[in-house]
């Protein structure tokens, strides 16, 4: 979806680097989410079925507009 590689592209240019190792672990592991998933992440169709995404999902959704 050329959206969600949008988003995420502009996750990694601007603030990826920031993060923790942590963060970075689960930046990852989100990647591994179905792009629908992920679009309905983005767009607050429903909320992360890993509590610990959450945040990163929503630095990700506050870093960068489409």
């Amino acid at each position: 979806m050329l959206e969600l590689d949008e988003l995420l592209e502009g996750f990694l240019e601007k603030k990826y680097d920031a993060l923790s190792e942590e963060d970075k672990r689960i930046f990852h592991e989100i990647l591994e989410t179905p792009d629908q998933e992920l679009y309905e992440y983005f767009m607050k169709h429903k909320p992360p079925t890993d509590g610990r995404h959450h945040h990163v999902i929503e630095a990700i959704r506050t870093t960068v507009t489409v």
